[in-house]
């Protein structure tokens, strides 16, 4: 008997152990995020439209969206995840994958100076890195506007 629960034990820890799919491969992880803001399945044509109008993304799943991150904090980060998905979701169709073993970067193609979209791989599972992906003065500017507006809602304004 303690020879089966111990194999019963050693199988159901395993299990716990393999990577998500969602994210075994960059594009998966990336697809996982636009999932995550209901646009997989939407056209970039329609993208671009919703952009040009400001038009808001709204999330469908906010646990999904964070798993997506490998530094996902704290909620000062909300606009650094903002900015990578705007980042990623503006160009969907036309994103290049430049990957080595445990490093890959995202960028539109034809965009080689823009600054990428960094993923690393850990344990199995590729996720997003939101402090090589948004620029650090990118990084300053959002972080300075969170806190304005978290100032703004502790008065009541």
């Amino acid at each position: 008997m303690r020879a089966v629960l111990a194999v019963f034990a050693s199988l159901v820890i395993s299990a716990c152990a393999e990577p998500d799919p969602r994210f075994s491969t960059p594009e998966k992880t990336v697809e996982s995020l636009f999932e995550a803001y209901g646009v997989a399945d939407v056209p970039e044509r329609e993208i671009q439209r919703r952009l040009l109008m400001r038009e808001r993304f709204e999330l469908v799943s906010r646990a999904a969206m964070l798993e997506t991150f490998a530094d996902y904090r704290v909620e000062e980060q909300e606009g650094l995840t903002g900015f990578v998905f705007g980042r990623l979701v503006a160009r969907k169709a036309s994103l290049t994958y430049d990957c080595s073993e445990k490093r890959c970067e995202v960028r539109p193609e034809g965009e080689t100076d823009a600054p990428p979209v960094v993923l690393r791989k850990d344990g199995g599972e590729w996720k997003i890195v939101l402090a090589e992906s948004v620029p650090p003065e990118v990084q300053r500017e959002l972080l300075a506007l969170h806190r304005r507006a978290d100032e703004l809602r502790r008065r009541g304004r």
